[in-house]
């Protein structure tokens, strides 16, 4: 048993990363400063699936979160850029920013109990991902002055075996939403409202009557 999972354990550090160009589905416009929301989840807890080898054995464990983001060029100058947030709900778990390549670029996020630091975001918390019940979202910002189309796709778990490589678990993440995150409108409420209508309406009196007094 020992033999057979050294065996194993020297195969899956050996798998390097392999990623095919994605079609790309779903592609918005998005501008300097606008956000593309992804939403996110999973049918059950990611595991590598193998039972020689026991539930509590890190290579167990999920420590990458991984997509591609397909960024196809629309207009503008500049490096193409962009900051990259995970969140669980409405906590968040970590944020980078990156300089992409076209027409597709890789990002992950990583564990930080993982033994390699797989790209270049770090989450702070990997136990929603760990056990599937994370509230996947993934905010995509562009800092970029160019003018792009974003979507993604093939977003994966699993777990890094060196800093360019890693294990794809099962069940993979399923992508349930993109869009994009409109900032909100800001509505004055009922007392502010009233405030300022009075205010103009002082104004105005005040208006009149320094108009008749000139008369």
């Amino acid at each position: 048993m020992v033999t057979f999972t050294r065996r194993l354990r020297t195969l899956l550090a050996a798998a390097a990363l392999s990623v095919a160009v994605p079609l790309q589905a779903g592609a918005m416009p998005i501008h300097n400063g606008e956000t593309l929301e992804v939403k996110f989840g999973f049918s059950g807890p990611p595991d590598i699936g193998i039972p020689q080898l026991p539930p509590n054995d890190p290579w167990r464990v999920a420590d990458v979160l991984y997509g591609i983001l397909n960024a196809t060029y629309l207009g503008g100058f500049g490096a193409p850029q962009a900051t990259f947030a995970l969140y669980d709900g409405a906590s968040l778990l970590g944020s980078f920013s990156l300089t992409f390549a076209q027409p597709f670029t890789t990002f992950a996020f990583s564990s930080p109990t993982g033994l390699f630091n797989f790209r270049s975001g770090i989450a702070s918390d990997f136990s929603a991902i760990i056990d599937g019940t994370i509230d996947g979202r993934l905010l995509i910002t562009s800092t970029s002055p160019a003018d792009f189309d974003f979507s993604v796709s093939d977003l994966q778990v699993g777990h890094a075996t060196q800093a360019s490589g890693f294990i794809p678990f099962s069940p993979g993440a399923r992508i349930t939403e993109q869009s994009l995150l409109t900032p909100p409108v800001a509505v004055a409420e009922p007392a502010t409202a009233a405030l300022l209508l009075a205010g103009l309406t002082g104004i105005a009196a005040v208006r009149r009557r320094s108009r008749r007094g000139q008369a």
